[in-house]
């Protein structure tokens, strides 16, 4: 499931938006822990910031930590802060989870957690309170958590590498956010609200209108990069063109993909030796680069080398 947000809206009329607008609706008025999984680029953190800011604690921070970022030790202080030692420079520092309390914490990655970390964040979850590192004193916050995986979650608790309890913590509401591909029939009303929000956003007033058939080539393609990967797209569009634009302005991949599908004979046959000629490129390049490689050794031991590896092959 996909969703682009345009003053606080989910676009689209599939059944996966519907059911996402539902779910944020019920989410925002619950105070329970919230988990998002899905592929990369979904619009798991649209999904946290739009709970928050539809929910009652929207005048409070809305605070983001990417877990996969910080080694064990650095994550326990950004999240639960830390008192110095007296023999310490530093100072005591408050973490994100206390500067958060009445607002919403989102926590992207959250299988990166260690184990220790899952430990005191089900503390936190049970009993609404943690205690900063080195400190032992017991610090309650009014905290939401929300949280994010592109993995399974399951799957890391069967093979013990996530807490079984903390899982059904955060599970409490949870929602599985389905790639592009999968809601094709939302892309041209995404696409549609993205360059009406670029088209505002511009200095220059430049307008990007795309024809029928960029509009089909757009719901064609799968989108490995889901709504980012989309957005990108726009955004290119938005700087290099103006006007009416067709399959042929989009980037290569989409429009080849397009051009591809439809069947076409003489098409296919141009962009298989356009495949070709990419793969002896990538080819030859290697060769040059090992080439480089040998002439570099056989050099320093003294043994001349007077060819070169496209000799054989042939200038592309």
């Amino acid at each position: 499931m996909m969703l682009e947000t345009v003053q606080g809206e989910i676009v689209g009329a599939s059944e996966e938006a519907n059911r996402l607008r539902q779910f944020v609706a019920e989410a925002a008025r619950s105070m329970a822990p919230v988990t998002f999984t899905g592929e990369p680029g979904t619009g798991k953190k649209v999904a946290a910031r739009l709970i928050h800011e539809c929910s009652a604690r929207s005048r409070g921070p809305f605070l983001m930590v990417d877990c996969s970022l910080f080694f064990d030790r650095e994550l326990k202080r950004e999240l639960f802060g830390y008192v110095a030692s007296g023999s310490q420079c530093q100072k005591s520092r408050k973490g994100l989870l206390e500067f958060a309390s009445k607002g919403t914490c989102y926590l992207s990655r959250v299988e990166e957690l260690s184990p220790s970390i899952q430990s005191s964040l089900l503390a936190l979850l049970r009993t609404g309170k943690f205690a900063r590192l080195g400190d032992g004193k017991a610090i309650a916050t009014e905290v939401r958590i929300i949280t994010s995986s592109s993995k399974n979650l399951g799957g890391f608790v069967e093979a013990g590498l996530f807490d079984k309890a903390l899982f059904h913590e955060l599970m409490a509401m949870s929602l599985h956010l389905s790639p592009l591909r999968d809601r094709s029939g939302d892309v041209a009303t995404i696409v549609e609200s993205l360059l009406r929000r670029k088209a505002a956003e511009s200095a220059r007033g430049a307008h990007v209108t795309l024809t029928a058939e960029a509009l089909q080539a757009l719901a064609a393609y799968p989108w490995p990069g889901n709504l980012d990967e989309l957005e990108g797209e726009i955004l290119r569009l938005c700087g290099a063109a103006s006007g009416l634009v067709g399959p042929e302005q989009l980037a290569l991949e989409i429009s080849s993909h397009w051009l591809g599908r439809r069947g076409d004979p003489e098409v296919r046959k141009v962009l298989d030796e356009l495949d070709g000629h990419i793969r002896e490129f990538r080819v030859l390049s290697r060769l040059d680069l090992s080439y480089g490689e040998l002439v570099g050794i056989a050099g320093s031991k003294g043994v001349p080398i007077s060819c070169s590896p496209r000799d054989s092959f042939g200038e592309p």
